[in-house]
């Protein structure tokens, strides 16, 4: 029997060899320590069960489970650094871990945690996640949970874009560390951070947290809140934040009422680009304002003021919070920096100017376009308030054509089928037996020629009992070959006495080119004002008023080059026609 127990402490003392022998083999093995950095592991090792820490960084352990470390239950610190891309950590993988109380798995970027991940860690004080890949779940979700005693966590550089604690953080009471620098959060607000209110923390970090939402110009201000409602800090940093002065004056009015002892405000670069408001950090006992461009003008001198005089303590050399411009002041702290005021009050001067000139120029832009509006809209109504206007004025003062000296006032020439417009366009208007209203004797064919009177004669004698001829051209007057011979009549009549006796109305949107393909138009049109037929409404109103106009005005004309030879031919194309009609 003694050499049979001999025997069996032999073969046991060799399997401990063999076991402590294959896992020196792969990890330093110290008095409590299993180094086990950059070995190509897959997987977890089998390692003694006394050791209290284990380092596996660097290595391309894929999955962690249960069975991973069943029998390391003595173990107080673990890292897991820098695994395998997509490393997953299944349900209850450290169940069996009760005295851990540190655990870092930072770098294992695309980390996949189940949600039970974490249980059995009720002694865990510090949990690091540095550039994990994780969203806003780790913190609203419940993988946090089951670490009742967690003290510190960092969540550095991850893709968190909103901080939403869940609930049982308030459970969480020795919880006073916190990292979220470098994460995308747009903006925090108080209804966001109920899970942290009535906590204390010795750190909140938020550095290069850019909170891009909370602008000046936000419009959110208002429902957003205090975000740090209910909780003291002991040092919050919102260095490299990339706070503008306004924002900055927004933001600490909303988070006024908390405790905050030190505020590093450090790289905020553009916090110097204008005035800032030493009243901002009244309320602290310790300031950090490194590397912060500074702009030395005399907007600044009340804050370097405040920097001579104030009882904050600064985390650094007051001399290292300088001058970044004007060039004659660079790298000059600011509290030893010329300031130079002199012009100060004819600046004031100038920005009132300028804001004056402002508002008269915006309220001259605003006047204009207001009444190019109310023009284009309503151009017609204006115009007969002015003609009302110009009537009550001049009151009977305008003059007419002389009554004895023609017959009619205007002869209107134009084709037989346009006669329904007419009468409804312009008869209607013009014609004084057609509405009392109306002033003007008008002579047209249908009416007033001479039944059995030769045709000529009879467009003859109108344009000579006719204080003007008004030519009506529409796509039927150009077809019309008595209506061009009256316009010719017309114009050579106008030749003659060198009086502007002929109107010529174009309808139907004829296209000038179109015109001048007619011999006996071309002169008129190249050398001539012609009416043209309004396409809105609005104008009606106007275009009667400047054809009444031309109707009654008496007006010489000069003759060109060219209408003198078309007179010419004009007159000699009208004898052969008398002659013919004699």
């Amino acid at each position: 029997m003694a050499k049979q127990h001999r025997l069996s402490l032999i073969l046991l003392g060799l399997c401990v060899s063999t076991q402590i022998v294959k896992c020196t083999s792969v990890c330093s093995i110290g008095a409590s320590v299993a180094l086990c950095i950059d070995k190509g592991l897959q997987e977890v090792p089998e390692l003694p069960t006394h050791v209290n820490k284990v380092d596996l960084s660097n290595n391309s352990i894929a999955e962690l489970n249960e069975t991973s470390f069943s029998l390391l239950d003595g173990l107080q610190a673990l890292i897991l650094m820098h695994q395998k891309p997509g490393l997953v950590i299944r349900n209850n993988t450290f169940r069996g871990l009760a005295n851990l109380t540190s655990l870092q798995l930072d770098y294992n970027h695309f980390l996949k945690t189940e949600t039970g991940a974490f249980n059995g860690l009720s002694n865990l004080e510090i949990l690091t996640l540095t550039q994990c890949s994780l969203d806003d779940a780790i913190l609203s979700g419940d993988f946090l949970k089951p670490l009742v005693s967690l003290e510190m966590l960092d969540l550095r550089e991850n893709n968190i874009q909103r901080i939403q604690p869940a609930s049982f953080f308030l459970n969480m009471r020795r919880f006073h560390w916190l990292d979220l620098s470098r994460n995308k959060v747009k903006s925090i607000c108080e209804e966001e951070l109920l899970g942290f209110q009535g906590k204390h923390f010795t750190l909140l970090k938020l550095s290069s947290v850019r909170l891009q939402d909370m602008n000046e110009y936000w419009l959110g201000w208002d429902k957003c809140g205090n975000p740090f409602k209910n909780m003291s800090i002991t040092q919050l940093d919102l260095s490299g934040n990339g706070f503008t002065v306004n924002m900055a004056k927004r933001f600490f009015n909303a988070i006024t009422g908390t405790k905050i002892q030190s505020l590093i405000l450090s790289n905020s670069y553009s916090m110097g680009k204008s005035s800032v408001d030493p009243n901002l950090f009244s309320g602290l006992h310790y300031l950090s304002l490194m590397n912060n461009d500074f702009r030395c003008d005399c907007k600044l001198r009340d804050f370097q003021t405040w920097l001579n005089q104030t009882n904050v303590t600064i985390f650094h050399p007051i001399e290292d919070v300088t001058c970044a411009s004007p060039e004659d002041q660079f790298m000059l702290p600011v509290v030893r920096s010329n300031i130079q005021c002199e012009d100060e009050e004819e600046e004031r001067r100038s920005e009132k100017l300028r804001l004056v000139l402002f508002i008269l120029c915006f309220a001259l832009i605003i006047l204009l376009t207001a009444s190019a509006i109310i023009y284009v809209r309503r151009r017609g109504y204006i115009f007969k308030l002015y003609k009302n206007l110009t009537g009550k004025l001049v009151n009977g003062n305008r003059k007419e054509p002389d009554p004895d000296r023609f017959l009619y006032d205007v002869y209107l020439c134009f084709s037989s089928s346009d006669m329904k417009w007419v009468e409804r366009a312009l008869l209607n208007r013009l014609d004084s037996q057609f509405s009392e209203q109306n002033t003007l004797r008008c002579c047209f064919e249908e009416r007033d020629f001479i039944p059995g009177e030769d045709h000529l004669t009879n467009m003859r004698n109108a344009i000579q009992n006719s204080h003007k001829t008004l030519c009506v051209v529409s796509e039927r007057f150009l077809k019309d070959g008595w209506c061009l011979e009256t316009f010719t009549l017309a114009q050579c009549r106008m030749l003659v006495e060198l009086k502007d006796i002929l109107v010529v109305l174009v309808v139907g949107n004829i296209p000038q080119y179109r015109l001048l393909k007619y011999e006996q138009l071309r002169s008129y049109i190249e050398n001539r004002r012609y009416l043209l037929w309004p396409d809105d409404n609005q104008d009606l109103e106007w275009f009667y008023d400047q054809l009444l106009h031309k109707i009654r005005k008496n007006t010489k004309v000069k003759q060109t080059n060219t209408e003198v030879n078309e007179f010419e031919r004009n007159l000699e194309e009208a004898n052969v026609l008398v002659d013919t009609a004699v």
